[in-house]
């Protein structure tokens, strides 16, 4: 009677203590990434720019499946974009204007904001 007791105790404890180590280092976001559509600083009015938010955990494996809320404040340069924001997508559309823009990424889930700035042009230099 007290071998059952005990060993049902184990197993509950066991499965608990397995199930905080799957949360906490499998589950949970330990790290906000960016992956951007268009690479450097230069991006060609007329044109879009996608930005995705994913969240990684504390092995650095990407968590594709978790929704990451982030609040985007447009800096600079309010008159030459159109932001929309989809769950972990940041789609800015870039009217036809050359100037300078800059918004700041605030996830829910991060420590410190991200700031992105880009120089509008006409036709991108190689």
């Amino acid at each position: 009677m007290a071998k059952g007791t005990l060993l049902t105790s184990f197993i509950i404890i066991s499965l608990l203590l397995l199930s905080f180590f799957v949360w906490h280092f499998f589950l949970s976001i330990y790290e906000v990434k960016y992956e951007k559509s268009i690479e450097g600083n230069e991006i060609v009015s007329n044109s879009e720019l996608t930005i995705e938010t994913i969240g990684v955990n504390s092995l650095g494996w990407e968590l594709p499946f978790r929704t990451i809320i982030s609040k985007v404040e447009i800096k600079s340069g309010k008159d030459l974009i159109k932001l929309s924001q989809n769950n972990n997508s940041i789609k800015i559309n870039i009217l036809g204007n050359v100037g300078e823009f800059s918004i700041i990424v605030i996830p829910k889930l991060s420590l410190y904001p991200t700031k992105f700035s880009y120089k509008i042009v006409h036709f991108k230099q190689q």
